[in-house]
């Protein structure tokens, strides 16, 4: 109801043709999938993958909707994008118009989140991994499972495999890793394959 009072507004002003709004959230919620109410107790994807709408209508084509992995970190260079400011002063994520336009389609993306940095997980495309403290991973497969409720892992090695290697990668590295110059690890870039030979873990 006030996303409508805000468009109805900036309608009558004659300026919503020129406005970037951006509409997320945090986190989701918990509705006692694991006998808990609230946010913060998982890495489920009822807490982990919300909403994103994006509304600029001299980059983001209307109507597009994007299945590739995108992430919290890709909103500041989105902006910075829109405003004409070079993305690589914020290096974790990368902007989201091209991929709206259609460059990089149809390559699976990963998206990342951790929970209070003792948990970790990453989705590509239908698979998804958790791996919580004591560092054993539970793979999901999300088309066949949406609610996460049984380990695919033993029944998909490769699949294992694939979101182990990818998520490992990652968190090894993951304060060094520029997303708008090295790509994302399922696709990394030229530039980000030398910097990964020179790159070092804590």
């Amino acid at each position: 109801m006030q996303v409508g009072r805000l468009v109805k507004q900036l309608q009558s002003w004659g300026i919503w043709d020129q406005t970037l709004l951006i509409i997320t959230a945090d986190h989701g919620e918990e509705l006692f999938e694991d006998g808990r109410c609230g946010h913060g107790g998982s890495l489920r994807d009822s807490l982990t993958r919300v909403p994103l709408l994006i509304h600029d209508p001299a980059r983001f084509p209307p109507d597009v909707m994007v299945d590739e992995g995108a992430e919290g970190v890709d909103l500041m260079p989105t902006v910075l994008a829109a405003i004409g400011a070079p993305p690589s002063s914020a290096p974790q994520g990368e902007p989201l118009e091209p991929l709206a336009q259609g460059i990089g389609r149809g390559w699976v993306r990963p998206s990342y989140a951790s929970q209070y940095e003792y948990a970790h997980a990453m989705r590509i495309g239908r698979w998804k991994i958790r791996v919580g403290p004591r560092g054993s991973p539970l793979v999901g497969d999300m088309a066949a499972d949406p609610g996460e409720t049984a380990d695919a892992g033993p029944t998909h090695p490769v699949e294992r495999r694939m979101l182990t290697d990818n998520l490992g990668l990652f968190l090894a590295i993951r304060r060094q890793w520029r997303k708008v110059d090295w790509g994302v690890v399922t696709n990394v870039s030229p530039a980000g394959a030398l910097a990964l030979d020179g790159a070092s873990t804590p």
